[in-house]
């Protein structure tokens, strides 16, 4: 049996996360629809739609918006919250990476000092992508909510939070990490000092 190469390690990886997902969330969030399409209150089913288009606004937040904070330098209070274990497990994370050099020992995640910029790029569209969703998932929690609902409520925060708020945080981490990096560099400091991207 051959040993699995980089490319089915991502596959596979993305399959694993593909179907948390999927179940962990988009399956949560159909079958509220599907109570509510039943149970012949379309009030509560009209407002909750109309707030979520509210979450296409996410295309519009300004590059500002994406630039690290002060208190995100470092991504120290990111680190208090637990990223840097939800990021061992996720897609381009330390686990898989370690997988795919075990398949690849020549592979890494940043050849050149500048693959940053593109790295800082792929972080900013990945945070955006998941606002849309997070934002996306609050009304029908508090759909739930009004509907009397309450474990089927913290059903779907839950699921918002590890699904699309904790990737929001693991992105902002990473540029966070980025900014540190290059400021090391341009200091003359080793680049291990800003572990965290791999």
């Amino acid at each position: 049996m051959r040993p699995p190469d980089a490319r089915s390690i991502r596959r596979r990886w993305g399959w694993a996360i593909g179907t948390a997902i999927v179940g962990g969330w988009i399956a949560p969030l159909v079958y509220f629809w599907r109570i509510v399409w039943l149970s012949d209150r379309p009030a509560p089913m009209v407002g909750c739609l109309l707030a979520m288009a509210a979450s296409l606004l996410a295309i519009a937040l300004p590059a500002r918006f994406f630039r690290p904070m002060g208190f995100e330098a470092g991504g120290r209070v990111y680190e208090r919250l637990g990223i840097r274990a939800f990021h061992r497990l996720m897609g381009d994370g330390p686990l898989m990476n370690r997988a795919i050099r075990r398949a690849d020992p020549s592979f890494r995640v940043l050849r050149r000092r500048n693959d940053l910029p593109a790295l800082a790029a792929r972080t900013r569209l990945a945070e955006q992508a998941h606002w849309i969703w997070f934002v996306l998932g609050i009304p029908p929690t508090l759909a739930a909510l009004i509907l009397g609902w309450p474990k089927y409520a913290a059903l779907l925060l839950v699921s918002n939070v590890a699904v699309n708020l904790y990737p929001i945080l693991l992105q902002r981490y990473l540029r966070a990490r980025i900014v540190a990096l290059e400021a090391h560099r341009r200091a003359g400091r080793p680049a291990s000092s800003a572990s965290g991207l791999a």
